[in-house]
């Protein structure tokens, strides 16, 4: 499924979207995702007895849902697949878009799951347990643990590209053991309310405005009049198709787009800051520090030049 478009995009000649596979263990690969652009991509089932792991480095995947509705995944969120997900088409929805993800081949991994299973007692050497647990949840979970999200994705940005790969797969392993031992409460993908094609679209030209006017001061009641929506409508709507609330989202869409800026362009702190919608440094320094763990100018010194 989402391995097969990230393989597909292997060896492309394409400055927008990278990809590197690595073959760390037999029946487990591994795929890293740096994307500026990308191009809404149809889906394939994925096979019986494959588990996916996707974990969401920044930007945002959007996720279509064969039975309607979207489902998204965030910066610092992981999203399990099995066989029983039903998804039809992938867009990344907030660039630049970057994630690592892994295929298991439960059958051929067998043998390396098997001496990771030695080393702790309880945990069954195959992974039948985890694809029931997913089945229950209609093959799709996403998991939300911000502790253990924010240790991963700290040491993933520090280690060299050659290495993180392997540390992904140590995270992946102990990601399983503490989905055993029920330690993350995933909860699954919530059905939520049904909304008509009509009010979908319309709550993504919404999407499409306020991305193409980070700049803008927008409030609720002036989008929902702008767009003939209930405010309650828009709100419940967005929420369900892009995983958060409008004002979240947005704040996240400015702020990527100012790391993007930083790191592409020569503006000055100020021009970027006012470009994506801060009256004042001060509180765009604060909001910025507070999503990507380091200082406008930090980021701009340790991005530039760099094809993010």
């Amino acid at each position: 499924m989402l391995t097969d478009y990230l393989g597909a995009l292997c060896g492309e000649e394409a400055d927008s979207v990278q990809v590197r596979r690595t073959f760390y263990a037999p029946g487990i690969v591994t795929y890293d995702c740096r994307a500026l652009s990308a191009a809404p991509a149809p889906l394939t089932p994925l096979a019986a007895g494959r588990l996916e792991l996707l974990f969401c480095r920044e930007g945002r995947l959007e996720l279509e849902r064969w039975e309607g509705g979207a489902l998204s995944v965030g910066a610092g969120e992981v999203l399990l697949l099995s066989s029983a997900a039903r998804l039809t088409e992938l867009t990344a929805a907030l660039r630049p878009f970057r994630c690592t993800a892994a295929l298991i081949r439960e059958e051929e991994a067998r043998p390396v799951l098997r001496q990771f299973c030695a080393l702790l007692p309880g945990l069954p050497d195959n992974l039948a347990w985890m694809e029931e647990l997913l089945d229950r949840h209609r093959g799709i979970m996403v998991l939300r643990d911000e502790s253990w999200n924010r240790s991963a994705h700290a040491a993933l940005d520090r280690l060299a590209p050659d290495q993180d790969g392997t540390y992904f797969l140590f995270k992946l392993l102990e990601l399983i053991y503490l989905l055993r031992c029920g330690v993350q409460c995933p909860g699954g993908v919530p059905e939520g309310r049904y909304y008509d094609r009509y009010q979908e679209e319309t709550v993504r030209r919404v999407h499409d405005y306020i991305c193409a006017h980070p700049e803008r001061r927008l409030t609720i009641q002036e989008l929902a009049r702008q767009f003939q929506l209930s405010p309650t409508l828009l709100k419940e709507c967005f929420r369900q198709l892009y995983g958060d609330p409008v004002h979240t989202y947005l704040q996240r869409y400015r702020l990527q787009t100012a790391a993007h800026l930083l790191a592409t362009t020569g503006d000055s702190i100020t021009e970027i800051s006012a470009a994506v919608g801060y009256t004042g440094v001060s509180r765009f320094s604060a909001a910025f520090k507070k999503q990507h763990r380091m200082t406008p100018s930090q980021y701009r010194r340790l991005h530039r030049g760099k094809n993010v």
